[in-house]
């Protein structure tokens, strides 16, 4: 949703100077050739686009984020772990940079296809109906973490029932079995896709002053 989980994170987090891309990805179930990696390539892709135009755009090209909401964590859960596997054709000199992001910032995400544990929504658009336990491996971004991952901060809601809980934990359990600095924050109440207006009179109102503080923690922020 580009107007709560992009539009106003990104004009948030502006005015605290941060630089924001909004990224506009491709979906599995558009018709493109190997659907099922689309919206890895495209998160790939931003990556290094930004990473080759840092020194032209004022921006340092080691602190280079990525945010993911609900579904779209899945995306960035996905590049977390498979940032390095070579999904696309390179295009351009750009292609040859590391699309590795220096920090994850997952907000409720989908990680796991697994069933019990995946939105059932999410897994239906990304693999179809029936996919088979091989693919639902394939794409559970928690089975596939290395310690090359990035520092990475989870934040969720205890109460949410559409994408639960276990998902952020398998992927900070994972992180943490990985060696890889992670943060994870649960609040009681906020149920899903709380981004910044559903937080009124909740203490998961705060969520983005504790990205902005972690941020600075792993020096993502002077």
């Amino acid at each position: 949703m580009l107007d709560k989980e992009a539009v106003e994170v990104a004009r948030l987090y502006a005015q605290q100077g941060i630089t924001v891309f909004v990224l506009t990805y491709r979906l599995p179930g558009e018709g493109h050739e190997n659907g099922k990696d689309v919206t890895l390539q495209d998160a790939q892709r931003a990556v290094r686009v930004v990473r080759a135009h840092a020194k032209e755009w004022g921006l340092d090209e080691n602190r280079i984020g990525f945010m993911g909401f609900s579904a779209g964590g899945h995306m960035a859960s996905m590049l977390g772990a498979k940032f390095a596997q070579e999904v696309y054709r390179p295009q351009d000199a750009a292609d040859r940079l590391s699309a590795r992001p220096d920090y994850l910032m997952l907000l409720y995400p989908v990680v796991s296809m697994q069933d019990g544990v995946t939105h059932a929504d999410t897994k239906k658009a990304l693999l179809g109906s029936n996919p088979g336990k091989a693919l639902e491996d394939q794409y559970s971004a928690d089975l596939h973490v290395t310690r090359s991952a990035p520092p990475t901060l989870l934040i969720l809601a205890d109460d949410d029932t559409d994408v639960v809980p276990e998902n952020s934990i398998r992927y900070y359990q994972a992180l943490k079995r990985a060696g890889v600095p992670a943060e994870m924050h649960i609040f009681a109440q906020g149920k899903h896709g709380f981004a910044v207006k559903f937080t009124k009179g909740l203490p998961v109102a705060v969520w983005p002053e504790t990205g902005l503080s972690w941020m600075k923690a792993v020096k993502m922020m002077r």
